[in-house]
């Protein structure tokens, strides 16, 4: 089966719940917003892997903060690169998922 975009947090965390998931995987991406008109330019994809089918949420950054999970945008450096940190993600895991852990992969 191709992967499965979920296009709304609660059916991707009823989903999650149902398959009895243990593990999230959480990709970050500077290049994930359909347009790269979102402000800032930065997204995030929680996926999780269930009877050999891909299972996947892409949440795009509005302003301060992402538009489905509203995992706070923070920005670094003189250039105020946006990012999201680990440390965000892991919390909002904790109290949305308890006992579920979360993996972090990077794309080059």
């Amino acid at each position: 089966m191709p992967p499965r975009q979920i296009q709304s947090f609660e059916d991707f965390k009823e989903l999650v719940h149902r398959c009895s998931i243990k593990t999230l995987h959480c990709l970050f991406n500077t290049k994930v917003t359909p347009s790269n008109q979102e402000k800032p330019p930065v997204g995030m994809k929680l996926y999780f892997y269930h009877d050999g089918d891909d299972n996947y949420l892409i949440d795009y950054a509005s302003d301060t903060k992402l538009k489905l999970t509203g995992i706070p945008v923070r920005v670094y450096g003189s250039r105020k690169e946006p990012y999201i940190a680990e440390e965000d993600v892991k919390t909002f895991i904790n109290k949305e998922f308890p006992g579920i852990t979360v993996s972090f992969d990077f794309e080059i």
